[in-house]
């Protein structure tokens, strides 16, 4: 019984298997002929094969100066599909040809600056690299004990024979640009979050010890030694009002002027120092208890423009005479949250945010003097969905939109808000990473990049190259 059980599911085994091996065998042959097929009508050239992993441009590009009458060409970070991390990609932007790329294999783009002829980046091992800009080839690489603060706004300075860092433990360090020694080092009080240039020469706000507020302290760049330790101090009658680590603080290389805001107890204060001789040049305050005062370069960062400072206090924006130091209160309204953007002869263009109700983003065109809402435009876009910029016919406005998903730009009259140019262009990705204001085009990072005609508004995606005019331009 046992035996003829067991070869009657022998005899089925055998059936079923063979004819699934036919089945595998039809399958293989299969494949095999459609790969036949396929070679055969590329080499044919009659389907184009692209094996090339796709690319995508992240965050904003850097527009390199232009040599003799080329245009300028573009640094910006890339990623491969199918590889991990950055990719740091110097793009010809005569050719549109990839002229070197630089691995990165870090998650988050690398923090950055350039000189001349060179590239300094820290990456997320904590590595100092110094690569050519030409060739993207490797002069040398430092160790960090430390990385760069999260937020940390250009951190890594380069400054002639000296690239400058400061790193999230404090320290504020400087390295031979030639060869990567670092020749000096200077422990701070506390963790800035920011590296300033001011007369050619790195500098931070920090504590001051012994002393109640904080100062901005300029160092050599060859030594690390202090050169300059300004204390913007405002005394009233119930204390004295002193600088902080968010206090926006403004400087003017061509007068050679540094500007403080701050104050936040009783007074808001504004002073003019000298950047050469250290030296403060004026000194206006407002009472805190009738105005809101600027209090973060951050949420609300002034504007210098023609000689004078627009500054917003949530609901308040002043103006304030760089020369006198005069503080005018230009307008107010209690429903609004502004912050200045573009000022150009009398009239002054200010991002507007309706609260608590919509907290939709407006523009508004003020009368700089008196304060008077000359036109408003709603804004469409979502917070982190826009941006705008004075170009020579007027202020435009750059949106991406969704359904369907567009870039929309619209050239405004600077007097009146009203329209002048309109364009649209359907993307394939409605977030962007990056923006870059040129002289002539403004740069949009949305994976891929795009351009937009300052002039005409007209909107091109740049690279990579549309498929349509490659093909044009193969015919």
């Amino acid at each position: 019984m046992f035996k003829s059980k067991k070869a009657g599911n022998s005899n089925g085994g055998c059936l079923s298997t063979c004819l699934t091996r036919l089945m595998l065998l039809a399958s293989v042959l299969g494949i095999i002929g459609v790969i036949a097929l396929i070679a055969k009508l590329a080499d044919d050239d009659r389907i184009n094969i692209d094996l090339t992993p796709q690319r995508s441009a992240y965050g904003a590009v850097i527009v390199l100066p232009p040599q003799e009458d080329q245009p300028s060409d573009l640094l910006l970070m890339t990623t491969k599909s199918g590889s991990p991390g950055y990719v740091l990609t110097y793009l010809d932007r005569a050719d549109l040809d990839i002229r070197w790329d630089r691995p990165l294999d870090d998650d988050n783009p690398a923090h950055m600056t350039l000189s001349t002829d060179s590239i300094y980046l820290v990456d997320e091992q904590n590595h100092l690299i110094a690569l050519t800009l030409e060739n993207g080839d490797q002069r040398w690489e430092t160790d960090l004990l430390a990385g760069i603060a999260p937020g940390c706004e250009e951190c890594v300075r380069a400054l002639g024979e000296v690239v400058v860092v400061l790193t999230l433990d404090g320290m504020l360090q400087g390295f031979r640009a030639e060869n990567g020694e670092m020749i000096w080092q200077v422990a701070l009080n506390s963790v800035p979050l920011k590296l300033s240039v001011v007369n050619q020469r790195p500098a931070v706000v920090d504590n001051v010890p012994d002393a109640t507020g904080q100062a901005l302290i300029l160092f050599d760049p060859l030594t690390g030694d202090i050169v300059q330790q300004i204390e913007p101090r405002c005394s009233t009658d119930e204390g004295d009002e002193t600088l902080g680590s968010n206090s926006p603080i403004l400087y003017d290389p061509l007068e050679q002027a540094v500007y403080f805001l701050f104050g936040s107890t009783r007074r808001g204060c504004a002073q003019r120092w000298n950047a050469i001789t250290g030296k403060q040049v004026w000194q206006s305050s407002v009472d805190l208890d009738a105005v809101n005062w600027p209090r973060g370069r951050f949420d609300s960062a002034p504007l210098l423009e023609n000689g004078v400072i627009y500054a917003a206090g949530n609901d308040t924006i002043f103006t304030i005479n760089t020369k006198t130091g005069d503080i005018h209160l230009t307008a107010y309204h209690q429903d609004y949250i502004f912050k200045p953007l573009a000022a150009d002869d009398d009239i002054l263009v200010s991002h507007a945010v309706r609260t608590p109700v919509s907290a939709r983003d407006e523009l508004w065109g003020l009368d700089a003097i008196r304060g008077e809402r000359l036109w408003r435009y709603e804004i469409e876009a979502e917070s982190d969905g826009w941006t705008a910029q004075i170009v020579p016919a007027g202020l435009m406005v750059i949106q991406v939109l969704s359904g369907p998903d567009r870039i929309k730009v619209n050239i405004l009259d600077f007097n009146t808000g009203e329209t002048i140019i309109e364009t649209t262009a359907e993307v394939d990705w409605a977030y962007w990473s990056g923006i870059t204001w040129g002289p002539d085009l403004a740069w949009l990072t949305l994976q891929n990049l795009y351009t937009v005609d300052l002039s005409t508004g007209a909107i091109s995606q740049f690279w990579p190259v549309p498929e349509e005019d490659v093909q044009q331009g193969s015919n």
